[in-house]
Parts: structure tokens; sequence; C-alpha cells
């Protein structure tokens, strides 16, 4: 098994980098938004505006792959989300918000898009449903850690916003200085 890990680790690196970020993102935007006295209306537009972009993300995320390739792809969705988390934190408003959670929703989906057709290139078909394993418990303990993040510091202010962007950022270093072999775009 050992084998076939080796090859992922910086996928699988990058990816808690990502979820950690995604899940202190997640959890600060109601909890900035409500402590802002933003509308429970105001909160669930902005949640819906993540849902949408996840949707239109993974629509066209495949045709952004198949141009410049996986490394690419992350790498700049990653840096998109760092720069939305740290517009999150440097202008509050519902409805900037609600643009910058449908840009995040779009870039997340084309990072998952990009790890787990990575993850389906490189594991044999024996040994897929444990590595999918692996990686479905690593992103999900990653993103309930970055939930947790909440409480070092205090939300009202940029700080955690920062965080969530260095995260971001972190989450391109893995796979950018892998020697691992990337899949090529189809």
């Amino acid at each position: 098994m050992a084998r076939q890990i080796i090859p992922i680790l910086a996928l699988l690196g990058g990816m808690v980098f990502l979820m950690l970020g995604s899940g202190l993102h997640g959890v600060l935007i109601p909890v900035r938004g409500d402590l802002e006295q933003f509308t429970s209306f105001q909160l669930g537009w902005v949640g819906t505006g993540f849902a949408v972009g996840f949707t239109i993300g993974c629509l066209l995320i495949p045709r952004l792959v198949r141009r410049v390739g996986h490394v690419r792809t992350f790498s700049t969705l990653t840096a998109i989300m760092s720069a939305t988390m740290l517009m999150n934190g440097l202008v509050v408003d519902s409805v900037l918000w609600i643009v910058l959670r449908a840009v995040t929703g779009f870039c997340l989906a084309g990072c998952y898009m990009v790890a787990e057709s990575w993850l389906n290139e490189r594991v044999t078909n024996e040994m897929r449903g444990t590595m999918f394993s692996i990686y479905a418990m690593t992103t999900m303990v990653a993103m309930m850690g970055g939930q947790y993040l909440l409480v070092v510091a205090d939300p009202t202010k940029e700080t955690l916003f920062m965080i969530g962007a260095i995260l971001y950022a972190l989450a391109v270093v893995p796979t950018a200085v892998s020697k691992a072999q990337s899949p090529a775009p189809e």
C-alpha cells in the first residue's frame, strides 16, 4: 500500500491545506456576517452564491484542465481562493460576499475535480477504493480542523481571513514542488 500512497502524498498534502482553509472560510463567513448584522436573507444568498459557483465550476473547469493541465489549474484556483478570502476581510459587504462566495465555490469545485481526477489516474484499480477512502478521510478531517480554527482569533477582525488565505496559498506548495508526475491533460 505504501507504493500507492507515495505518489499521491503531495496531492493529499495540498488538499489538507486547501480543506483547512475551506473549513475556516465556510464557518467564518456566516459568523462574521451575523456579527456585521447581515440579515438571514443576505446570509442565505451568500451560501447560495457558493452553491451556484460550485455548480458552474463543475461545468467549466474541465475545459481549463484540458487546456493548461492539473497543476496549473490547481495553482490558479487556489491563488484565486486566497485572494477572495482576503477580499472578504477587506470589504464587508453582503453583495460583494455573494460574488466572492460564488468565485470560491467555482474554484473549490475545480480543485476537487483536479484532485480526484489526479487521484483516479495515479492509483490501480485494485487500490482505488482504499485510496479514495484515505483521500476522503483526509479531506474531511482537514475541513473539520479548519472549522476549529475559528477560535484562534477574534472573528470581528481580519486575522482569520488572513490565516485562511495563507492556508489556501500553502495548498499549492506540495504539488508544485513534488517530483511526482501529474496527469497529462486529456
